[in-house]
């Protein structure tokens, strides 16, 4: 994908500002309602609101830069000279650019710690230490990951003290004792690898169910739903690398684009991963009220699997036949 070719108008900002607040408050709600009706809420269902909070902010900044005439229009007045550029638009655009990095580290990190709560409550791992080493793991990780990208971000340019060199003249920023360009790519590779290496943790578990192949499938493809936030990470990635080299572009007076396109297909980017990403941990949920074979039933059956193995690992009464019985319950 190339940023230069990559135009994202006013009414691409429009439509991500107001839509996905708006579905993603639907696909919550659903989520609550569903949980409600089955079960009691758990800490999967509850670190969906930060994360639909937080995506509201996303959104305020998104429909802010296009209300202003900001994000999505023409640079005002620019000269090709961006180490002393300044206008308007560029101010506005790289406060709604640094407050939402900011804003998304923190999404991206209760997504991910509701679907890791999600992967806890429907896997009874207790038995399983490997399972649930890795799985505690990647719960760390991803606290630490979020905190420390969000704490990153907020401290843009090394200290809140020299904020304003983000967002007054173009070249100022060169001026942070912070690697910006190196902040930027190591938060959008880590996402992609951090979500990549959450979406595969379930399917071990679904291999290990004795059902047939045609319910496997429909189960693991459900968990595979959030492969979508993967694509959505990756074209934010490939897009943040084509930034970098293009604002680098810009920097030694060789530009193929302005600054104000650079700034709206990267910040237009965010708010589609959070987007994809917050809709995607309710699927499994949801899913699990449909009527698709085996998935109206996976998570039930799954839990009474490892609850009595458990319960065998620690008695000596236990029966391999009643295991096998639950395994195989018709659903």
């Amino acid at each position: 994908m190339d940023v230069v070719t990559l135009n994202i108008e006013p009414g691409h900002l429009w439509s991500a500002g107001i839509i996905w607040p708006i579905v993603c408050t639907v696909v919550v709600g659903a989520r609550f309602a569903t949980r409600r009706a089955y079960s009691r809420l758990g800490w999967d269902d509850w670190l969906s609101i930060p994360a639909l909070i937080c995506l509201y902010g996303l959104s305020a900044a998104v429909i802010y830069g296009v209300a202003t005439k900001s994000l999505g229009y023409p640079d005002e007045n620019y000269n090709f000279n961006y180490i002393e550029y300044q206008s308007r638009t560029l101010t506005i655009n790289r406060k709604i650019y640094w407050s939402s990095s900011v804003v998304l580290a923190a999404t991206l990190g209760f997504i991910k710690l509701s679907c890791l709560a999600f992967y806890h409550r429907a896997f009874k791992t207790g038995v399983y230490r490997v399972a649930e080493a890795i799985l505690w793991s990647l719960i760390v990780i991803t606290v630490i990951w979020s905190i420390s990208f969000t704490v990153a971000n907020l401290l843009f340019c090394g200290n809140l003290s020299h904020l304003e060199w983000l967002w007054s003249r173009g070249g100022d920023y060169l001026k942070c004792t912070t690697d910006t360009y190196m902040l930027q790519q190591s938060f959008a590779i880590s996402d992609v690898v951090t979500d990549a290496l959450i979406v595969l943790y379930p399917l071990p578990f679904v291999a290990r169910l004795q059902i047939s192949l045609a319910r496997k499938v429909a189960i693991a493809f459900i968990f595979l739903l959030g492969s979508a936030t993967i694509a959505m990470s990756a074209v934010r990635l490939e897009v943040l690398l084509q930034a970098v080299k293009v604002t680098k572009e810009l920097v030694v007076g060789n530009p193929s684009v302005g600054p104000g396109n650079i700034l709206t297909a990267t910040t237009y980017f965010m708010i589609m991963e959070a987007g994809f990403g917050l809709c995607a941990i309710c699927l499994p949920t949801l899913s699990s009220s449909t009527k698709i074979p085996g998935v109206q039933t996976f998570f039930q059956n799954v839990s009474k699997v490892f609850s009595l193995r458990s319960n065998t690992s620690v008695t000596s009464g236990g029966s391999r036949d009643e295991i096998q019985a639950v395994r195989e319950k018709p659903s």
